[in-house]
């Protein structure tokens, strides 16, 4: 599921899987209606890491056909005789 990430990549997962637990939990309240039991009610589920290297997937997929489509725009004529 994670195959050619990066250790930053997973790191950023973690990270954006705790982010959706925590928006989870207040989007009701906001941030500052957060107490001391809803930080402790607070749990990062599987579904949490699943979406977030869903989300994580479909941005190096973007990034890389970004690169794909730059490397394409090289001018090669100085390979030719034009």
């Amino acid at each position: 599921m994670t195959e050619n990430f990066v250790g930053a990549d997973l790191a950023q997962i973690c990270n954006d899987a705790g982010y959706q637990c925590m928006m989870e939990k207040t989007k009701d309240i906001g941030l500052n209606g957060i107490t001391k039991e809803i930080l402790d009610s607070m749990k990062i589920t599987k579904q949490n890491f699943i979406s977030a290297i869903e989300q994580k997937k479909a941005k190096l997929k973007k990034e890389n056909l970004k690169s794909t489509e730059s490397n394409c725009d090289t001018d090669l004529s100085w390979n030719f005789n034009v």
